[in-house]
């Protein structure tokens, strides 16, 4: 059981925390209802007061990643799934004595403990400089985003033993140690190619970031399914 909130934790959470600073000095200068959500044709279709646009999602994108990182920080082994040891390098520290770390690269568990941050750092502040007149195509920013997101972590994925908490996870990924295998090393290409088209497609048509964001999630499953079929 972990005994303290690590330094990466707190920094992170911190970080995510820091657009707060920005809705403070803005906030005077924010309407009373500020958009929090567009459509794929870049219109908005979601709205919020400034202080749940300034301060409430910074808190929330905050206390997700709190409760992510904890939840990696003091996950046990599952006694559902035996996964043999692996070596590996520490990547920051934390990954030492983490069971977790002995199953799932530890540079992408240290890139997934990022994402949320640098999540809050993009996107409140573009949202309310939007709501103060400022022009962004949202749909590019976010495309873009998720696109670098899903090629950084898709070069990841095929060194990724298996486990409950990072990948694949279907029935068949964690029964098998080949299926397992075999999934993620496809998954790790389908992710980047995917990952190249939602950029793309974020930048000419969004429809083309939209099916590539729902094949990168079915074609691994898929893939899986017929592994357990030909009995892997």
């Amino acid at each position: 059981m972990m005994k303290k909130i690590s330094k990466l934790t707190v920094i992170t959470t911190l970080i995510t925390l820091l657009p707060i600073v920005l809705g403070i000095a803005l906030y005077d200068r924010l309407p009373d209802v500020v958009t929090t959500h567009w459509g794929i044709d870049n219109q908005p279709n979601g709205w919020s007061s400034k202080a749940m646009a300034a301060f409430g999602m910074p808190g929330i994108l905050a206390l997700i990643n709190l409760v992510c990182s904890i939840a990696m920080e003091i996950y046990p082994d599952s006694p559902f799934v035996k996964v043999r040891p692996v070596s590996i390098k520490a990547v920051g520290g934390w990954e030492k004595e983490n069971k977790l770390a002995d199953k799932v690269s530890p540079r992408l568990m240290w890139l997934c403990r990022w994402i949320i941050p640098v999540l809050s750092l993009i996107l409140v502040p573009v949202m309310l400089y939007s709501a103060m007149g400022v022009s962004f195509d949202m749909g590019r920013i976010v495309c873009s985003i998720l696109g670098i997101m899903f090629i950084i972590i898709g070069n990841y994925l095929p060194k990724c033993r298996r486990n409950g908490v990072v990948g694949i996870k279907i029935p068949w990924t964690l029964s098998s140690d080949e299926n397992w295998d075999k999934t993620h090393r496809f998954a790790g290409f389908v992710w980047i190619v995917c990952g190249a088209a939602a950029i793309v497609g974020g930048w000419t048509k969004p429809v083309v970031a939209i099916v590539a964001l729902v094949a990168m999630i079915l074609l691994p499953v898929v893939y899986s399914g017929i592994l357990k079929h030909k009995g892997i």
